[in-house]
């Protein structure tokens, strides 16, 4: 879990920036994700996390995870962003509270209704 939200961290950190660099305004599409992950040599085990923080979940293929594990990936973004970044960063995006996950209404837990 602590390598999980350091990834995150750094996901938060270096993605945004560049992301916002290179294609404008979130929310991006997976491959855009996927490629500067890459280019900026982040971690790859855990690409997953970047699309979950910077792609609609509707462009995303999550059928190869539970929902316990979508949860569990929430929570460690969660904690990830409030512990170390402070409240009204990414997590915000995604209807995320300090508290836990909340329920935007939309199915998908991750969107904020956009």
């Amino acid at each position: 879990m602590k390598r999980d939200r350091y990834a995150v961290r750094q996901f938060y950190r270096k993605l945004t920036p560049e992301l916002s660099r290179r294609y404008g305004r979130a929310p991006y599409s997976p491959l855009q994700v996927e490629r500067t992950v890459r280019e900026l040599k982040l971690s790859e085990r855990h690409l997953i996390y970047a699309q979950l923080m910077f792609c609609k979940p509707s462009s995303l293929n999550l059928s190869g995870y539970t929902q316990s594990q979508l949860e569990i990936m929430k929570r460690v973004i969660v904690k990830a962003d409030f512990a170390r970044l402070g409240p009204g960063s990414i997590a915000g995006l995604f209807g995320f509270t300090s508290g836990g996950v909340t329920d935007t209404g939309d199915g998908g837990g991750f969107e904020s209704g956009d």
